[in-house]
C-alpha cells in the first residue's frame, strides 16, 4: 500500500468515526504534536459532515 493510499484510508475512516469519541481523544492527548494531528482529523470530519448538511435541499439559514 502506498503512502497516498494509507492517508486516504485514514481520512475515510475519520469520516465515519463518532465525533464525540474523536473529540475526547483530542482533548485528553498529552503529546502536543499528536494532539494537533488528531485535531486536524476532527476538523476534517466535522467539515465533511457540515458540507453534507449544507448541501441538503431543505437546509436554510
Amino acid at each position: 500500500m502506498t503512502d497516498e493510499q494509507q492517508l486516504n484510508e485514514i481520512l475515510n475512516q475519520t469520516k465515519t468515526m463518532n465525533l464525540d469519541v474523536l473529540l475526547q481523544v483530542v482533548l485528553h492527548e498529552q503529546d502536543p504534536a499528536k494532539q494537533a494531528v488528531l485535531k486536524a482529523l476532527y476538523d476534517y470530519a466535522l467539515d465533511t459532515r457540515q458540507i453534507q448538511v449544507i448541501k441538503r435541499r431543505a437546509f436554510t439559514i
